[in-house]
């Protein structure tokens, strides 16, 4: 058992079971709306993660960009040195994973965990199952879980409007 898997298992506050490469806290919402936007999404990443390689990467190029200027990152590097520092990084919300993907690639001794409530899951744990720091679980990033004062960065990018109550969320 390597030693990722061994402090994902210290992180949640209740036991976590993995089905087809994907730790499942909760696959689905007693909110009717946030169960509708998980459906929306599960569809929506479906037919993204059928499209062109090139088409994904054009746009991955795109969101690297946004996400330096948004967060205030100067360029790659300076977001590996800011990750390099952090032990378990989250990526609230991942989709098709990519992100966390990027996470995982520029600090490969941190734990990421990448969370979606929507089948995406499933797409990025597959497309990504070779990597040893990245871990993907289907859960509401609205209540993660998550054991308090864990984790060392959280990404909730582009992802919190979608939750049935963003204040909430964001506790």
């Amino acid at each position: 058992m390597s030693n990722f898997i061994k402090k994902l298992e210290n992180i949640f506050e209740k036991e976590i079971i993995k089905t087809k490469g994907v730790y499942i806290i909760s696959d689905h919402s007693s909110y009717v709306n946030q169960q509708q936007t998980n459906d929306a999404f599960s569809d929506k990443w479906k037919k993204y993660n059928e499209e062109d390689i090139n088409q994904k990467e054009k746009l991955f190029e795109f969101q690297k960009k946004w996400y330096f200027k948004l967060y205030n990152f100067s360029n790659e590097k300076d977001l590996q040195s800011y990750l390099y520092t952090k032990e378990i990084i989250l990526d609230a919300g991942c989709g098709l994973g990519y992100k966390a993907k990027w996470f995982a690639d520029l600090s490969p001794n941190s734990l990421v965990i990448a969370m979606d409530y929507s089948d995406s899951i499933f797409f990025a744990a597959e497309e990504y199952k070779k990597l040893k720091n990245l871990v993907f679980v289907k859960n509401d990033i609205a209540d993660t879980k998550i054991k308090k004062n864990l984790i060392d960065y959280i990404s909730c990018d582009q992802v919190i409007h979608h939750t049935e109550n963003p204040q909430k969320t964001l506790k």
